[in-house]
C-alpha cells in the first residue's frame, strides 16, 4: 500500500464552508503508539491549535457552586474564596449568573448581573446564609446551565464553571442521560470547566465533562481562581462537521471534542497499518471559521506505552463518553493508574504463588501482563508456573528479569534418573510441608490466646494447602491434617473462651458506664433542684406564692418525684398563699365596712338637684349607639405614616408564590422585591420558639392577596405578622401580645348637653323658713312625701322648721 493511500485513509477530513478562513499551520501535534503481539497499533493523538489566546469581552458566565452536605468546614471556605477570586478577576463587561447546586439548582442572582454590582453582593449574602444540605444533582445542574443560556440572546461568549466534588445523585453514570446533557452543551457551545473540592471528589466525571465540552479541570489551591478566570478567557474552537474516520481507524471519542488555545486535546484509538500523516479540522472560533492542519508523526513506540491498550479497552465500553482525557497531563495520570493496577495484580500473583495456588497466580499474572507486558514480577511468575505445570503454561515472549524480583520456596528437580529424581523431589516436598505445618502450629500456639481469629484463618489456609498437595503420601498428608485439625480445635475453644471473656468485659463495662451515667444524671437533677429551690425561696420572699407552687415546685417535683423537698415546698407555698389571701380578704373586708359606713354618712348629706340630669329615652340612646357603631366601625384616627399605608395597600394586592425547599428568609426577600415594601424577620422571637429564618418552605400560591398568602404560610409555623415602625414585621403571637398600639376614637357625641337652669321663682323650691307660705305646696324638693305636714299650714312646710 502506498504512502499516499495510507494518508488518504487515516487523515481526518472535514467539509470546509465557502466562507472559511485560509488554512492556519498548527504544529502542536504528537502521536504516541504501541503495537501489541497481534500487530494492532494503539495510539494517543494530541492536537492543539496554533493560535494566540484571546479574551473575548462581554462574556456570559454561569458559576455553579456546590452547596450539598459535603461542602462544609474548610471545603466551603475554599470554595467561597475561589468564587470571590473569580468574580474579582472578571471584567466589567462580563455578566454572571451565580447558581447554588444541591438537590436543586437555584439561581442566587435571578439572572445575569455584573460581577461587582449590588445584585452580586446581595447574592453572595444569600449564598452565605444557605445551609449546606442534601446531595448534588449534577444532571439537573447541567440542565439548568443550558436553560440559563437558552433564555439569553446570543452574540456573547458563553462559559460555565463548576466548583464542587462532582459526586452526583442524578445518575450521570447513565450513558444516555450523560450523552444528552453533553450534546445540549455542545449545541449551545458552552465549555464547562471545574474545580474539584470536597472530602471525596469524582475526578473521572469532572474530567470527562471538561474533555467533552472543551473545558479545563483546575485543582483547588491558591492559584485556582486565577486559572479558572484565565480559562474563561481562552479561545475555544468548535468543530463544525461530524468527523468521518477511515474504516481501519478506531478513535475515541468518535467526535472530536472542542479545541482550546490554552491546552491540547487528546484522542485515543487503534489502527492497522502505518501511522497517519495529516489531520485537518474545520472549527468555529471567536473570530469566525478556521481550518487547522497538523502534520502527525509518531514520537516513538515501545513497551512503556502499553497502557494505551488498556485505555482503548476502557473507551470501548461506552464509546469514550466517560474517558477523562482532558490534555497530556491527564493522559500521564491515566498511564500511572494503569501501571499501578499492573503492579497490584503482580503482587497478588506473587502471594498466590507463595500459597501454591498456581491457577490463581497464573490468572493474576496474565491480568498484570495485559496491563503492562513488561512487568518483571508477572513475567517471572509465568516462567515458574510454566516450569512447574507445563500443561497449563502459555506462550510468553521471553523477557529477561532479575532473579531478585521473585523469591519462591522449593527447587525444580534437576535432570537425571527419573525415579531418583521423583523420590528426592517427594522427600523435599514432604520436609517443606512438615516445616510449614510445624511453623503454622508454633505460630498458632503463640498467638492463640491474643488473636484466635487470625490463627484459625492461617491454620485453615495451611490445611487447604496440605489437602491439595499431591507430592506426599496419603499417610503423611493425613498425619499433617490431624495435627492441623487438633490445632484448629484448640484455637476454636480458645476463641470461644476469649469471646466469653470479651462478652463479660463488655457487659461489665456497659454496667459501669450505665452507673456513671445514672450518677451523672442524678447529680444534674440534684443541681437543677437546688437551683429551683433557690428560685422558690426568692419567689416566697417576693410574695409570689402561686408562681412558686405551680411552676417552680412543680418543676422540682418532676425532677425528683419521690423526694420530700419538692412536696414540702408545694405545701409550704400553698399554705403561705392561703394565709396571705385570707389576710388580704380580712383587710379588704375591714376597709369595705369602714368605707360603706363612710358612704352612708355621706349619703345623709342633702344636696340640691339643680339643675337636674335628664337622660334621653331608651330608643333614642339605642339609635345613637347604633349610628356610632356603623360610622366608626373601620375608622382609626391614629396617624399612619406613608410607608405603613403602603404596606396596608400591599397586603390587599394579589401576589404569586412558587417555591420549593426555599429558606424562609429568601421567600420574604422575594416578597419584599415583588411588592416593593420593607419586610423584617424578628429573629430573636423566632429563636425563642426554636425556629430560624433558614427553615425551608414549599408553596405554590397564585391569584390571592398578600394578606391571605402570609396567613397560609405563617399559620403552619405558628407565626404571625404586624405592621409596625414602617415595616411588615414577621414575629410570634407571644411577641405580638407585648406590642401596644394606640387607638383614638371620637366621643363628642356621647356628651349629653345639660339644660340651662330656669329661675322662675323661689316658690317652686318650697318654703325657705317662714317666707314660703303655701306657695311651695307639694312642689317642695322634699315634698310632703318625705316630711308630712303638721298642721296643714304653709309655715309648717319649711325646710328648716321640720324636726330632724
Amino acid at each position: 500500500m502506498s504512502q499516499h493511500l495510507l494518508v488518504s485513509q487515516l487523515a481526518v477530513i472535514l467539509l470546509v464552508a465557502a466562507t472559511a478562513t485560509p488554512v492556519q499551520a498548527a504544529s502542536h501535534a504528537r502521536l504516541d503508539t504501541f503495537v501489541d503481539a497481534a500487530g494492532e497499533t494503539y495510539f494517543a493523538l494530541s492536537l492543539q491549535p496554533d493560535t494566540p489566546e484571546t479574551s473575548p469581552s462581554g462574556r456570559d458566565v454561569v458559576i455553579l457552586l456546590d452547596t450539598s452536605a459535603s461542602q462544609t468546614g474548610d471545603f466551603r471556605r475554599d470554595a467561597l474564596s475561589t468564587l470571590d477570586g473569580i468574580l474579582a478577576r472578571l471584567s466589567a463587561d462580563d455578566r454572571v449568573d451565580l447558581t447554588a447546586v444541591d438537590v436543586h439548582a437555584v439561581s442566587m442572582t435571578r439572572g445575569f448581573v455584573a460581577p461587582d454590582g449590588p445584585e452580586m453582593a446581595e447574592a453572595r449574602k444569600k449564598l452565605d446564609r444557605r445551609v449546606p444540605l442534601g446531595s448534588t444533582d449534577l444532571a439537573g445542574a447541567l440542565q439548568a446551565v443550558a436553560e440559563r443560556f437558552q433564555a439569553k440572546p446570543g452574540g456573547r461568549a458563553r462559559v460555565a464553571i463548576y466548583i464542587g466534588d462532582g459526586i452526583s445523585a442524578g445518575n450521570l453514570t447513565d450513558t444516555a442521560t450523560y450523552q444528552k446533557r453533553i450534546r445540549r452543551l455542545l449545541a449551545q457551545r458552552i465549555p464547562l470547566s471545574s474545580c474539584p473540592v470536597g472530602p471525596r471528589v469524582d475526578r473521572r466525571l469532572l474530567g470527562s465533562l471538561a474533555a467533552r465540552t472543551g473545558g479545563v479541570v483546575v485543582e483547588m489551591g491558591p492559584k485556582a481562581a486565577a486559572q479558572l478566570a484565565a480559562a474563561a478567557g481562552a479561545s475555544v474552537y468548535w468543530p463544525t462537521e461530524k468527523t468521518t474516520w477511515p474504516a481501519a481507524v478506531e478513535v475515541y471519542p468518535k467526535q472530536i471534542p472542542p479545541l482550546r488555545s490554552d491546552r491540547d486535546t487528546v484522542l485515543v484509538g487503534s489502527y492497522t497499518g502505518d501511522a497517519p500523516a495529516n489531520v485537518r479540522v474545520t472549527a468555529t472560533g471567536p473570530a469566525g471559521q478556521h481550518e487547522f492542519a497538523w502534520t502527525v508523526r509518531p514520537s516513538g513506540t515501545g513497551e512503556e506505552r502499553s497502557y494505551l491498550k488498556e485505555l482503548v479497552a476502557w473507551a470501548r465500553v461506552d464509546g469514550g463518553a466517560s474517558l477523562p482525557l482532558v490534555d497530556s497531563a491527564s493522559l500521564e495520570q491515566a498511564r500511572h493508574a494503569v501501571n499501578l493496577g499492573a503492579y497490584r495484580m503482580a503482587r497478588l500473583a506473587r502471594q498466590a504463588m507463595a500459597a501454591q495456588n498456581y491457577e490463581a497466580a497464573k490468572r493474576l499474572a496474565d491480568d498484570a501482563l495485559r496491563r503492562d507486558p513488561n512487568n518483571p514480577q508477572a513475567l517471572a511468575i509465568r516462567r515458574v508456573i510454566a516450569a512447574r505445570q507445563p500443561a497449563v503454561a502459555t506462550v510468553v515472549p521471553p523477557t529477561e528479569a532479575s532473579p531478585a524480583e521473585l523469591i519462591l520456596e522449593g527447587n525444580i528437580p534437576a535432570p537425571g534418573d527419573l525415579i531418583a529424581t521423583y523420590a528426592g523431589h517427594r522427600r523435599v516436598v514432604e520436609l517443606a510441608l512438615r516445616s510449614k505445618v510445624q511453623t503454622a502450629v508454633n505460630l498458632a500456639r503463640r498467638k492463640m490466646a491474643s488473636d484466635p481469629d487470625v490463627v484459625i484463618g492461617n491454620l485453615k489456609v495451611t490445611l487447604q494447602m496440605v489437602r491439595q498437595s499431591r507430592d506426599v503420601t496419603a499417610d503423611v498428608r493425613n498425619q499433617l491434617i490431624g495435627v492441623l485439625q487438633a490445632a484448629l480445635n484448640a484455637a476454636g475453644r480458645q476463641r470461644t473462651e476469649l469471646d466469653h471473656h470479651r462478652q463479660h468485659r463488655a457487659e461489665r463495662a456497659a454496667a459501669a458506664k450505665e452507673r456513671v451515667l445514672l450518677h451523672d444524671g442524678l447529680l444534674r437533677k440534684q443541681q437543677k433542684v437546688d437551683q429551683l429551690m433557690a428560685r422558690f425561696d426568692s419567689l416566697l420572699d417576693e410574695g409570689r406564692h402561686r408562681l412558686a407552687e405551680e411552676v417552680v415546685a412543680a418543676a422540682a417535683a418532676e425532677e425528683l418525684p419521690d423526694h420530700p423537698v419538692p412536696v414540702a415546698a408545694t405545701l409550704l407555698a400553698r399554705t403561705a398563699g392561703y394565709q396571705r389571701e385570707a389576710m388580704q380578704q380580712r383587710i379588704a373586708r375591714q376597709k369595705g365596712v369602714v368605707g360603706t359606713l363612710g358612704m352612708v354618712e355621706k349619703a345623709l348629706l342633702p344636696m340640691p338637684d339643680d339643675p337636674s340630669i335628664v337622660y334621653p329615652p331608651a330608643a333614642e340612646w339605642q339609635e345613637l349607639s347604633a349610628r356610632r357603631t356603623e360610622k366608626y366601625r373601620s375608622m382609626d384616627v391614629a396617624r399612619r405614616r406613608p410607608a405603613e399605608r403602603k404596606i396596608l395597600e400591599a397586603l390587599d394586592s394579589p401576589t404569586q408564590i412558587e417555591f420549593i425547599e426555599t429558606p424562609l428568609r429568601d421567600l420574604f426577600d422575594y416578597l419584599e422585591d415583588f411588592h416593593d415594601i420593607e419586610i423584617e424577620i424578628d429573629e430573636r422571637a423566632l429563636n425563642a420558639v426554636g425556629l430560624n429564618a433558614g427553615i425551608p418552605i414549599t408553596r405554590h400560591l397564585k391569584g390571592i392577596s398578600l394578606r391571605s398568602a402570609l396567613r397560609l404560610i405563617l399559620r403552619e409555623l405558628d407565626l404571625t405578622y404586624t405592621v409596625r415602625d414602617e415595616v411588615l414585621l414577621i414575629t410570634t403571637p407571644e411577641e405580638i401580645e407585648h406590642l401596644m398600639t394606640t387607638k383614638v376614637y371620637p366621643v363628642v357625641e356621647l356628651v349629653v348637653p345639660i339644660a340651662a337652669p330656669q329661675m322662675s321663682g323661689f316658690g317652686r323650691l318650697g318654703g325657705l323658713g317662714n317666707q314660703g307660705g303655701n306657695q311651695g305646696g307639694n312642689d317642695n324638693i322634699f315634698g310632703n312625701n318625705m316630711f308630712p305636714q303638721q298642721n296643714g299650714q304653709g309655715r309648717d312646710q319649711g325646710l328648716f322648721n321640720q324636726p330632724w
